[in-house]
């Protein structure tokens, strides 16, 4: 809405100050007259997009090399500042949210390692004894593939 509004102000202030063109010099009437309200707009919105940049500046220009000032002031305040901080903000939001993400994954890898050791201790001996991690580690290098299969079920 805020880009909306600093368009159509800048396009009443082309329809005001540059007007119709109409005997002054040849142009395309619906790439740079700024003869109504929304053509200008349109004008405008297109100047944001670069699709028109010469064609919708080079009639007014033409006609007072002072319209360059309007045109810089709307081009830079758009590719300066209305631009880029609203990316920047979409940016910070995604970085955020995924670095949380990353967070929430460490947690759980780190809850699953728990969770295994209290498996592993049997005793309740806060530590696990050589015999039990090497019966643990053939029971697991036997079931591989099965374990491998079942990981894939449930995350690919």
């Amino acid at each position: 809405m805020f880009f909306i509004s600093i368009t159509l102000f800048f396009a009443i202030l082309g329809w005001k100050f540059i007007g119709d063109m109409d005997n002054e010099v040849e142009f395309d009437q619906y790439s740079s007259n700024f003869s109504e309200i929304l053509t200008s707009f349109n004008i405008m919105y297109a100047l944001i997009s670069f699709d028109g940049y010469p064609d919708c500046m080079l009639p007014s220009i033409s006609v007072s090399p002072y319209y360059l000032i309007y045109f810089i002031i709307y081009l830079s305040l758009f590719i300066l500042l209305f631009v880029p901080v609203p990316v920047a903000f979409v940016f910070e939001a995604f970085r955020s949210h995924r670095s949380k993400l990353v967070i929430m994954d460490r947690i759980k890898q780190r809850e699953a390692l728990l969770n295994a050791f209290i498996c592993l201790d049997l005793e309740n001996s806060k530590s696990v004894d050589q015999q039990t991690f090497t019966d643990f580690m053939k029971i697991a290098y036997m079931n591989k593939g099965r374990y491998i299969k079942r990981i894939r079920e449930l995350y690919l």
